[in-house]
């Protein structure tokens, strides 16, 4: 019962995280819709990308923001602003692929000792 509270206690760490990124990434997203070709390009991310989409597994624009360590040069937006999401973005797809892991993980400690 306790690891299932610690579980619970680190996912809503990780969503309030999430709603804090997407934040931060809102300016960002809205400078992006203004020219549809970059959208088409960053998987016409939303609002809400960060806390809905992202949950649902559509990595397309963070995959993006990894991909350009220099921001698309028809964006009117702060370098250093763009430089804090992307990493932001990056460090957010580690925290994925660890849970990920974890899940897996869990999955097969639990198997090993529970078989009968």
């Amino acid at each position: 019962m306790l690891e299932i509270f610690f579980i619970l206690i680190i996912l809503s760490f990780y969503w309030i995280f999430l709603i804090y990124v997407n934040g931060k990434a809102k300016n960002l997203v809205e400078s992006i819709r203004k020219h549809p070709e970059l959208d088409k390009v960053c998987g016409y991310p939303s609002n809400t990308y960060f806390f809905w989409e992202f949950i649902r597994l559509d990595y397309s624009f963070a995959i993006f923001l990894w991909k350009n360590k220099q921001m698309p040069k028809i964006l009117e937006f702060d370098f250093k602003e763009y430089s804090l999401i992307r990493n932001l973005a990056i460090f957010i797809i580690w925290l994925e692929v660890l849970r990920g892991l974890f899940i897996i993980l869990i999955f097969i400690f639990h198997q090993k000792n529970y078989s009968i």
